[in-house]
Order: C-alpha cells, then sequence, then structure tokens
C-alpha cells in the first residue's frame, strides 16, 4: 500500500522531504516532538509543514541554494568577525528562524523552535598546543 501525499506535498517538497513526512506521520504524541535532519533533506518548506501541520518541531543544516534569503549577512562579512560570531533571522508569522554562524566555514541552520540564545564558549582542541 502506498500513501498518497498531498497536493501541497507534492508541488513544495523534495523525494527526502516527503520521506520525512512519512516517517513523521508514524509519531503517536506528534505536538512539540522534535526532529532533526541535515542538509541534505531540510528546507524551509518542510521545517514549516512540520511545525503548521503536526505541530512538529524541527531543525536541521541548510543549503545556501534552498535558503533563498536576501537580507541574511553573506558569509564573507560574518567571516571577518572570526569564529563563533553568528547571525540570525526571524520569520514570526511562519515561525522560523534562520543562523548563520562561523566555525571553519560559515554554517546555516533553520528550525521552528529555537535561535542563538544561549550563546556560550567552548574549548576547542588546538593541533599544534596538542591541547
Amino acid at each position: 500500500m502506498q500513501d498518497e501525499f498531498t497536493e501541497w506535498e507534492n508541488t513544495y517538497l523534495w523525494v527526502s522531504s516527503k520521506t520525512v513526512v512519512k516517517l513523521c506521520k508514524t509519531i503517536k504524541d506528534k505536538p512539540l516532538s522534535s526532529v532533526f535532519f541535515d542538509n541534505w533533506i531540510t528546507s524551509l518548506e518542510l521545517v514549516y509543514y512540520l511545525r503548521n501541520e503536526y505541530g512538529i518541531l524541527s531543525l536541521g543544516t541548510i543549503r545556501k541554494d534552498r535558503m533563498r534569503v536576501s537580507d541574511m549577512i553573506k558569509d564573507k562579512d560574518l567571516k571577518k568577525k572570526g569564529r563563533g560570531s553568528h547571525a540570525m533571522m526571524t520569520d514570526n508569522k511562519n515561525k522560523i528562524t534562520i543562523v548563520k554562524w562561523v566555525d571553519n566555514d560559515c554554517v546555516d541552520l533553520v528550525s521552528s523552535y529555537c535561535g542563538v540564545e544561549p550563546v556560550g564558549t567552548i574549548s576547542r582542541y588546538d593541533k599544534e598546543k596538542k591541547e
């Protein structure tokens, strides 16, 4: 038996996103459940759909070509601020937050439930110091 996808799902979601939706339909207590995925799966449409349709909160790294956000700070400008720098944009209407932060390179995250707070400091291994 093959599950039918809605017209919206077929129009706006890729095969990988539809797989996530199909799996999420099996969650017993959907509202306020959390799912996490990588940039192969993440799209703004998927994060929006899971929250609005099922009440499922989600977070994932996202590829730059899937963000379609022109107001976000450019990677080059954020890198100038150094490792640990970050920028955040929130769409309150759709309840989505995009966070960009600098590690070795810029990483983009999209979430339907969290932002950058709380900001903390961590220790990283230094090859040269071997500590």
